[in-house]
């Protein structure tokens, strides 16, 4: 998944801020903010398909520093965009509409349980709080979504999700973010049930 605004994962060992992915298609990157008591660490990781994704970062950073934001930043990022997706329920079956994109073939087999349409579903580990909930509003990040057997996506679908650092499969499109009600500039933000692995970190006394 992708999100065109701020992301904010708070927990008690501290605040990250996952920013919409930016650079080129060739350079892209996920600029972050990670805040633990009166110190900030602003950084970004580079999506470039190595695992585990490269942090940039300039000098002078204490290393037990750099160590703890990359590691919020990599496991707040997969938490945050790399969701399962559900098949969508539909009551009785119908054919499918035409494919929008001429390229598409057309399946005229009914929907099946292997060929519905699915969407994201929130994981357990994310839980909205904040303005963004209390406006009543709804925001959906892009994502992908697997389509109907004979489907394929259109090249502007193929084109946005490049931009973000998706190749998609033959049997997927991507669908735009959209948002409804939220006022611009309001951050989503999440509590965050982080991982296990967060708690090895060895966390310091901070200055007051």
């Amino acid at each position: 998944m992708a999100y065109d605004r701020p992301v904010v994962l708070e927990r008690d060992g501290g605040e990250l801020t996952l920013l919409p992915i930016a650079g080129t298609e060739t350079r892209l990157f996920v600029p972050f903010h990670f805040a633990r008591g009166a110190k900030t660490v602003e950084r970004k990781l580079v999506l470039e398909g190595r695992d585990p994704l490269p942090l940039l970062i300039g000098e002078g950073v204490v290393e037990e520093d750099a160590i703890t934001a990359w590691t919020y930043a990599l496991l707040g990022f997969a938490n945050a965009t790399c969701i399962e997706l559900e098949p969508v329920k539909l009551t009785g079956r119908r054919e499918p509409k035409r494919p929008r994109h001429p390229s598409a073939s057309i399946s005229r087999r009914p929907f099946s349980a292997q060929t519905l349409p699915r969407k994201p579903q929130r994981p357990n580990h994310l839980e909205p709080v904040g303005r963004w909930i209390r406006s009543g509003g709804s925001y959906v990040p892009g994502f992908r979504r697997h389509l109907p057997d004979g489907w394929t996506a259109s090249d502007e679908a193929r084109d946005r999700a490049r931009q973000v650092g998706i190749i998609l499969h033959w049997d997927e499109t991507w669908v735009r973010g959209h948002i409804r009600g939220v006022p611009e500039g309001v951050e989503i933000r999440f509590r965050w049930h982080a991982p296990t692995e967060l708690q090895l970190l060895r966390v310091r006394p901070q200055p007051r």
